[in-house]
């Protein structure tokens, strides 16, 4: 094993990044100074879902008017392969309509280590916290 410190990143460096938008709740996403983030894949949560319905996958970019950007429907187009490119300082917002399902957006930042999200999720800890030691903190 051996660490390899960077003192800037390579010019090619890239890294996974995903996050949820949650029905009724928009997510947010600031793109740091620099920083470059491509949405390659959106798909519905399949825990919960309904037997029927569509979910409208809908953003907007820097307060501009918000558009559709994917329409699914239940049961028959449940993801997407996307190209949805967003630039250094930009501000996008992802929001939902229709069947109420979380909805999974994954890709890669490009010069970054990570972008800043609001969606209103609370991740749940992969291993649960003993009650007393909750207590604690």
């Amino acid at each position: 094993f051996r660490r390899v410190l960077f003192r800037s990143l390579p010019q090619d460096f890239t890294t996974f990044f995903s996050t949820l938008i949650i029905p009724g709740t928009e997510c947010k996403i600031k793109i740091p100074d620099g920083v470059g983030c491509f949405i390659t894949n959106i798909a519905l949560d399949q825990e919960d879902l309904p037997a029927e319905g569509k979910v409208f996958v809908n953003v907007s970019v820097n307060g501009s008017e918000t558009v559709t950007v994917v329409p699914f429907t239940i049961g028959k187009f449940e993801s997407t392969f996307t190209d949805l490119r967003f630039c250094s300082n930009d501000s996008v917002v992802f929001s939902l309509k229709g069947a109420k399902v979380k909805v999974h957006l994954c890709g890669y930042l490009t010069n970054g280590m990570s972008v800043d999200v609001d969606n209103g999720y609370e991740e749940k800890p992969l291993v649960p916290v003993p009650e007393e030691e909750n207590k604690k903190n």
